[in-house]
């Protein structure tokens, strides 16, 4: 079990709308998407140019290494969101096809 979270983290995590299961699963874990309710996806924080170069290094490395024996995985698209400011809704910025 996760720490309780404060109402208004609660309350934004609820405004899009979850299931029974996604709401037991906030309550239980403090998120509504983990185990089977679990949607690929990568947060990306912002450009790696503003970190030094060994913190390049390391990060490269240990990305090589966690992804080097995982199976490929295939997508038909990719969609690119945005948040404009801390704690807004997210936004689409681009959706992306992508070929056979």
């Amino acid at each position: 079990m996760a720490a309780a979270l404060p109402p208004a983290e609660m309350a934004r995590r609820r405004a899009g709308g979850l299931t029974a299961r996604q709401e037991e699963l906030l309550q239980q874990w403090g998120y509504p998407f983990v185990l089977d309710e679990f949607r690929f996806h990568l947060s990306l924080t912002g450009p790696l140019h503003t970190v030094n170069s060994e913190t390049q290094a390391l990060v490269q490395d240990a990305a090589e290494q966690f992804f080097a024996d995982l199976p490929a995985l295939r997508f038909n698209s990719l969609a690119l969101f945005a948040e404009p400011t801390p704690g807004a809704d997210f936004v689409l910025l681009d959706h992306l096809e992508m070929g056979a």
